[in-house]
């Protein structure tokens, strides 16, 4: 049994999704951008993004490269993973701040660093709450670019694989 920021792991599950998991990682994405999304791109971009149906399909289309986190048999997280880019991580709304999120990220860089020695995710550069997680959690800024469309910038992330973390 790992402890790890107060949750107790052995009743967390990782693992490769499934198609039977997409409607419920789809409702979890909407939920996820709904209440922490307008904070940093606005409300009226947030709700064009969700009724367009982008998010959505990027679950539909990614599930081969999704990993998902289930507390007993809820789904709580879920990740994607574009070869060596983490495309995308999301905690449901319940269960953000409690550390699940640190776990998720952990489990990814580990089954990214069995492939990789370098591994990227972007993230808006107005979400101080994920660019503060990413920072504490070993990865470093390395590019910023504008976003089309938006006034705002994507900030590019690294993280090296260390000698801990060395391929088998």
């Amino acid at each position: 049994m790992r402890q790890k920021q107060g949750i107790c792991t052995s009743e967390l599950t990782i693992a490769k999704a499934e198609e039977s998991d997409i409607s419920t990682m789809q409702a979890t994405a909407r939920r996820v951008i709904l209440n922490n999304y307008p904070v940093f791109l606005g409300e009226e971009a947030v709700h064009e993004f969700i009724e367009s149906g982008q998010s959505d399909r990027e679950i539909e289309d990614g599930i081969g490269n999704c990993f998902v986190m289930k507390q007993e048999d809820e789904v709580i997280g879920f990740a994607i993973v574009l070869k060596d880019l983490l495309h995308l991580i999301m905690i449901d709304v319940p269960y953000q701040n409690q550390g699940y999120g640190t776990v998720l990220l952990e489990y990814i860089e580990q089954e990214m660093f069995h492939v990789y020695s370098v591994i990227r995710l972007q993230s808006f550069e107005s979400n101080k709450v994920a660019r503060f997680f990413y920072e504490n959690n070993g990865w470093s800024v390395q590019s910023r670019e504008k976003v089309d469309g938006l006034d705002t910038y994507m900030l590019l992330f690294e993280k090296s694989r260390t000698r801990d973390e060395s391929v088998d």
